[in-house]
């Protein structure tokens, strides 16, 4: 009977040990036919929203490169609290249906319920628009709706507040490379920003800033920048004053010489108040995102 047993344990230990090594593998597989030059996974449009989208903005993992690596999940996790060595945060993004369907789950372990958000998203027309569900919202139950419309005009993000209130991000061009952003919060326009080669000149940006047809109303107090692309991607962005002059700088994107994203700042007169640094795996994918000094690891399956 004792040979039994201890043959039953073997097989539950050799069971155990054969689960613990496929999903070690999985988590660890290395993805060599990703190419960043001529499509990144990360959208730099996107990339300040990491840690809190797809709450605030379109999430910025480009599904086209997800589905061409077949990549179905991708996990954001951080440690700390009382043993430096547990998982202190989680954010999972699950996709299906052909990355047309993604289902988020933000966890906090050293909250109460530990579910921080969750929500699923469903992107139609080449991931122009989407519809979000959520069933718990930063910490509380409810449930909000926030959609994507693409007019012939722009997308257009409508983000629930409370009753018919919504805050509405206008995005000219596409959620993949946008041309112009407008930002409004309730009934007033809090930014615009427009993406312009770094060859620009101010003649330049005015005319572009006078075609937003706008209420002068609405853009009373709107904050306007410019951001340069370079490469097709963000590198800077600066507020422009009423004679659409530069002020100062804003934001910073540096890549290295994949053409990843390696940081991303935000700036308010000298003081950086947003600071996220990417380090990379030897297949290029992102191995950690640093936010502010706390460290997310990536996995991927």
């Amino acid at each position: 009977m004792s040979s039994f047993k201890f043959c039953c344990l073997s097989i539950i230990i050799l069971g155990l040990a054969l689960i613990s090594c496929s999903e070690e593998q999985s988590a660890t597989k290395q993805y060599k036919e990703y190419n960043p030059t001529e499509d990144n996974i990360i959208n730099p449009y996107w990339a300040e929203f990491t840690e809190d989208a797809p709450t605030r903005s379109p999430d910025c993992w480009n599904k086209n490169v997800l589905s061409e690596l077949k990549i179905n999940t991708v996990e954001l996790y951080a440690f700390g609290g009382d043993n430096p060595d547990d998982t202190l945060e989680k954010k999972l993004f699950s996709f299906s249906n052909n990355w047309k369907t993604l289902e988020y789950e933000d966890f906090k372990f050293s909250e109460t319920p530990a579910i921080w958000s969750r929500c699923v998203l469903r992107f139609y027309e080449d991931f122009e628009e989407m519809d979000i569900t959520f069933s718990k919202h930063f910490g509380i139950n409810r449930q909000i709706s926030s959609r994507a419309l693409k007019t012939d005009e722009c997308t257009i993000l409508l983000r629930k507040k409370n009753g018919n209130q919504f805050d509405t991000t206008f995005v000219y061009g596409s959620l993949l490379k946008p041309r112009l952003v407008v930002t409004k919060i309730g009934k007033n326009i809090y930014s615009i920003d427009a993406y312009m080669k770094s060859t620009a000149s101010t003649s330049e940006i005015k005319a572009v800033f006078a075609k937003v047809n706008r209420d002068e109303a609405e853009m009373l107090f709107a904050q306007r920048n410019v951001v340069f692309v370079e490469n097709e991607k963000p590198v800077s962005s600066f507020m422009l004053n009423e004679d659409y002059a530069q002020v100062s700088q804003v934001k910073q994107w540096d890549y290295d010489e994949n053409e990843n994203l390696i940081r991303y700042q935000e700036f308010i007169g000298n003081s950086v108040v947003r600071d996220i640094e990417w380090v990379y795996r030897a297949d290029l994918l992102p191995e950690s995102i640093t936010i502010d000094r706390k460290k997310y690891f990536c996995a991927y399956k």
